[in-house]
This record gives C-alpha cells, sequence and structure tokens, in this order.
C-alpha cells in the first residue's frame, strides 16, 4: 500500500500574519509545506463576508488538487453572517461521508484573539460542534473535528467522537483516524478507547507554540512512518501537524 500522508491544520479561517506576501502566494506556500493527501481543516469560513463571501473549503481542495470534499457547518453563537465549520479535502476516492453534532459547553470564558499586530480579549460563548469522517476508497477512516475550548466539554465530546468514529469504521472494516483540533492537552486516557496519539510537539500558538492542542489518534493496527508537526507560516494561529501511514 502507497503511504498516505494526512494533515491537520486549524486555518482560522486563513488570517494572515505575514503580509510580505499576497494572500494567494501565502496560501500556495503553505499547501506545498502540508504536502497533504488527505486534509482535515478546522475553522473554515464559507460565505462570510469577513473572508469576501469565499469558499474556503473548495478553494483550499482545488488548490492542492483534491476532487473529493465536505464542508460541516458548527453554527456560531450569536448568530454571524455566513457559515462556519470543519472540513475534509482529499485526493483519494470517498466512499461514504458521516457527520455528527456536538452539544456546546454551557459556558464560555475570557479569550484573547490576535489580529495581525493587535489582539483583543473578550468574553466567548461556545458554539456546537461537530466531526466529520470519510470512508476512504484505501480502506481507511479519517474524522476530522474542532471540539469545545473549555476542557471538560471537549473532552466528553471526545468520548462521544471516539465512540461514534470506531461504529463508522467496524462498519467499513476500515482503519481508524481521528485528527483536528481537540483544544485540550492530555490525550493518554484516550488508550481506554483502543486509541493513541501519534505526534507529539507544541502547535499553538503558531508563533511561540506553549502547548499542544491539535492531534491524531490512531488505532492499534495502523502503522505511522512519520509524524511532523509544521513552522509557523503566513497563516493561521495554529501550527499544522501530518501524519504518513
Amino acid at each position: 500500500m502507497n503511504v498516505v500522508r494526512v494533515v491537520s491544520w486549524n486555518i482560522q479561517h486563513l488570517e494572515q500574519y505575514d503580509r510580505s506576501v499576497s494572500a494567494d502566494l501565502a496560501l500556495t506556500q503553505m499547501l506545498h509545506a502540508l504536502n497533504a493527501d488527505v486534509l482535515l481543516l478546522q475553522e473554515v469560513d464559507l460565505d462570510k463576508e469577513r473572508t469576501n463571501n469565499s469558499d474556503q473549503l473548495s478553494v483550499i481542495a482545488s488548490a492542492f488538487g483534491a476532487p473529493h470534499s465536505k464542508f460541516k457547518e458548527t453554527r456560531l453563537i450569536p448568530k454571524e453572517d455566513g457559515k462556519y465549520g470543519i472540513g475534509i479535502a482529499s485526493k483519494i476516492p470517498v466512499v461514504e461521508w458521516y457527520s455528527i453534532d456536538l452539544p456546546r459547553s454551557p459556558i464560555g470564558k475570557r479569550m484573547t484573539f490576535h489580529f495581525g499586530d493587535e489582539s483583543e480579549t473578550f468574553y466567548v460563548t461556545d458554539h456546537p460542534r461537530a466531526a466529520l469522517a470519510a470512508v476512504l476508497e484505501n480502506g481507511y477512516c479519517v474524522v476530522n473535528t474542532h471540539l469545545s475550548f473549555m476542557p471538560i466539554a471537549a473532552q466528553l465530546q471526545m468520548i462521544r467522537v471516539a465512540l461514534w468514529s470506531k461504529k463508522i469504521a467496524r462498519k467499513h472494516n476500515a482503519k481508524l483516524i481521528i485528527g483536528g483540533d481537540f483544544n485540550f492537552v492530555g490525550t493518554a486516557w484516550l488508550k481506554l478507547f483502543g486509541i493513541r496519539d501519534s505526534v507529539f510537539g507544541d502547535t499553538f500558538p503558531a508563533w511561540k507554540p506553549e502547548k499542544q492542542i491539535d492531534h491524531f489518534l490512531v488505532e492499534s493496527n495502523i502503522k505511522v512512518s512519520f509524524e511532523e508537526i509544521g513552522e509557523q507560516g503566513p497563516l493561521s494561529d495554529h501550527r499544522w501537524i501530518a501524519i504518513d501511514i
């Protein structure tokens, strides 16, 4: 079986921090560095004014030659224009798509956001979350998720995603990979569900990583031949992660 490179990247709606190059060139450079066969994306905009009403998933999928893609909305609270969510883009044919909605944390918290050279701190209400699964023609089931920024809520969501994902993988006799922005650090406890972390190193914030909240979980029947965390790029406040399988 040929090596497949799966990449997870929270794109932060392609927020651009290095403006020494154009936005198009910045994206081209990032996608070249990722070199993905399957790309899991979080914080994706669709038809939102702040990103010029673009379809970011379609733009990215087209740019790296992935004919198979799917977007899953996670509604923001309070409601905003357009849509926001997660997506998967794949060069490998997808046999079937699945998705699941996850309840939001009932409480939020004060968070600091960076916009170029400026930052702003304010109270953020959590929003419903989701997971999106692609059963690939090559025998893998790849799941993408972006969990709550409230750690306990995120861990409860992760349990639900793990059980749901394993059920899909068993249905298709597929090998399971779960990736994304989990918004929590420790993953050793997930061995209870037969999945283990396969990438190790800090991923956030991109300019000076202090913690790992982006992860790839795999089952014991998957051999990861190479794992990687990207360098800071011109886009996003997260560093991307990748595994070769």
